[in-house]
């Protein structure tokens, strides 16, 4: 795997998530083919910021409240 790739369950745990939480916000945000579904994730670097910039907005609104 290249250095600009990225696993859902590996940025999860950087960003102390759950890997089902991450999916669930990759299904919604980055809509894949039918021929992909029931396969692995593998995130581009783009994919991986935009994951990385919504959960730590959530966990920014979550310490605010």
């Amino acid at each position: 795997m290249s250095d600009s790739l990225i696993r859902p369950e590996a940025l999860a745990t950087e960003l102390g998530v759950s890997g089902k939480l991450v999916r669930a916000y990759l299904r919604k945000t980055f809509v894949r083919s039918p021929e992909a579904k029931n396969t692995a994730w593998v995130l581009t670097s783009e994919q991986a910021e935009s994951v990385r910039e919504h959960f730590l907005a959530r966990r920014a609104i979550a310490k605010s409240a």
